[in-house]
């Protein structure tokens, strides 16, 4: 087709790898989880922290025959034959409908190489032509996939994206919050708390110390220190890490992504015995003020439920992640089923 092909991402060359960098960084389509730096802590990951016996890389891109980069697409397959794209769907140096054909009947080929039932996707909203909805259609279903949650065919229209629009005045958004989360939030300044963020090696065993209870150094967490020094090294100031502390103390402690002037709330743990401080609430707060005061546009806190749902933990944190505003976006998710 047109002198278009296929390459694996583990092929590449040193030239191909730099094409990949640096049409990641200027693609509309593409975001933090399509970068060098993501893919390499995925790797480490899965092959050295936490080794998975059938994990492969499977990323490919599409190259013209002048050996130019036209688009590509991340691709894990894991262990025991999960086979995911990441938070991260396909990319492309300038959108084109014959590209993204030929990545989607290459996903099909691999999924039937390698004897797979399904696969899922679930795309970064925060890349420019998501979030500011340039592509306002789920086009995975162009390509048979289904539109569904991870564990439930009934519960499609009841997830959506609590997106945080930085742009607006912090009045607002202060405003925008749910009425229980503004007096969360009130309460907890009352108390001597006080915020740090960084990335240096201070903060990610505080971090890790936090979400692991103490687990820190066991190699195979992904929250454990060895996990989380990998993927700042991998990422650099793409990766913030939040501590909360009262009265010098770290109490509460989150991981947020930054890439493109969008931020994506990664991960939090919290000290038992001060949940009633709600320091995870002024935590996000926080975060929010500081995106808004650094330039950001975007936060991407994650999915939550309009109706509860069976998994009572599930709804409840969904219920925490929706009460910080109004604005949402309905992600591009799908599932794909293969006959074996």
């Amino acid at each position: 087709m047109d002198g278009n092909y296929i390459k694996y991402y583990i092929n590449f060359s040193d030239d191909e790898i730099n094409e990949w960098v640096n049409t990641v960084e200027t693609s509309s389509t593409s975001w933090l989880y399509n970068t060098k730096g993501y893919i390499n802590h995925v790797e480490y990951f899965n092959t050295i922290a936490s080794p998975q016996s059938n994990f492969h890389n499977l990323s490919f891109g599409v190259f013209n025959s002048k050996s130019r980069l036209l688009g590509g697409i991340t691709l894990y397959l894991m262990s025991p034959g999960e086979i995911t794209t990441g938070l991260s769907g396909p990319f492309y140096k300038e959108y084109n409908q014959k590209i993204e054909k030929l990545i989607f009947d290459t996903l099909d080929n691999i999924i039937i190489e390698n004897n797979l039932s399904q696969i899922r996707i679930r795309i970064s909203m925060l890349a420019d032509d998501y979030i500011k909805d340039k592509l306002n259609e789920n086009y995975l279903l162009n390509y048979g996939y289904l539109y569904t949650l991870i564990n439930s065919l009934n519960e499609v229209e009841n997830y959506k994206l609590r997106i945080v629009n930085l742009q607006k005045e912090k009045d607002i958004l202060y405003k925008e919050l749910g009425q229980k989360c503004r007096n969360s939030i009130n309460k907890a300044k009352k108390q001597n708390f006080s915020t740090i963020i960084g990335n240096s090696d201070e903060l990610i065993k505080i971090y890790s110390t936090i979400k692991t209870k103490g687990k820190e150094n066991i190699k195979h967490l992904p929250h454990g220190y060895y996990a989380v020094k990998n993927m700042v090294e991998n990422l650099g100031d793409n990766c913030q890490i939040m501590i909360i502390e009262l009265d010098g103390k770290p109490i509460s402690a989150s991981i947020y992504h930054c890439y493109k002037n969008k931020i994506f709330y990664w991960s939090n743990g919290s000290v038992d015995g001060y949940k009633n401080l709600y320091p995870n609430n002024f935590s996000m707060w926080k975060m929010i003020e500081w995106g808004h005061d650094n330039g950001f546009e975007y936060l991407d806190i994650g999915n939550y439920y309009e109706y509860e749902l069976k998994n009572k933990k599930e709804y409840n944190v969904g219920k925490y992640k929706a009460s910080f505003g109004k604005d949402y976006i309905i992600p591009f998710y799908g599932i794909k089923m293969f006959l074996c």
